[in-house]
């Protein structure tokens, strides 16, 4: 196959799979506005498990679920505002290569996060019932968990031999773990994510 001929066909596979991720995100912003006004409608209370990763909120929701409470009233959310939604994605893109390698589960979490978001004031907080559940995990065990949750943001090379053999490579992943590793979320995320949308203010 000539190289202009590969070129015209990487080209085509590239803009199918840009239509199927519009489309896809598409349904998905539908199904999320769907289920809030629902929602608001059955004036059902909105459960927001809100917190930032790794501190065990999907134990939350599966005792939840297992309690019998509705499931489509709960919200796991990791970011709410502009600039969280923005750390988040920029993260993500990071550490995945681009917009279009993000999972399902990780659009999902994003197209819900950003239009609960705009919808979360506090004429909204005022008019509609929402419980609020947020953890906290000491902050280097969270950083570490994360750190090995996220290792596709790992240099490929360190990622190969680790999955091999990853007691011969501890110091590399400690130094990668202090060099680069974003450390300070755990200490910015309540007056970052938690204060400015339901106005709690954990510090005080």
């Amino acid at each position: 196959m000539r190289a202009s001929e590969a070129a015209r066909l990487g080209l085509e596979n590239a803009q199918t799979k840009s239509r199927q991720s519009i489309l896809s995100d598409m349904r998905l912003v539908a199904r999320a506005y769907w289920k809030l006004w629902k929602n608001i409608l059955r004036n059902d209370p909105l459960i927001f498990i809100h917190q930032m990763g790794k501190v065990g909120s999907s134990t939350i929701i599966e005792t939840l679920r297992a309690s019998g409470v509705n499931p489509d009233t709960v919200y796991h959310t990791h970011f709410l505002t502009p600039a969280g939604i923005r750390y988040w994605k920029e993260h993500a893109i990071e550490g995945l290569g681009g917009r279009q390698n993000f999972p399902p589960q990780l659009r999902r979490h994003l197209i819900t996060s950003r239009i609960m978001g705009k919808r979360l004031n506090q004429r909204f907080l005022s008019r509609h019932r929402c419980r609020v559940i947020t953890l906290v995990r000491d902050p280097v065990a969270r950083n570490v968990s994360a750190f090995f949750n996220e290792y596709r943001r790992w240099p490929a090379s360190l990622r190969e031999h680790y999955v091999g053999n990853p007691a011969t490579h501890l110091t590399e992943l400690r130094k990668l773990f202090l060099e680069t590793y974003p450390q300070d979320l755990p200490l910015t995320w309540f007056d970052m994510d938690l204060k400015p949308v339901f106005g709690i203010d954990v510090y005080a």
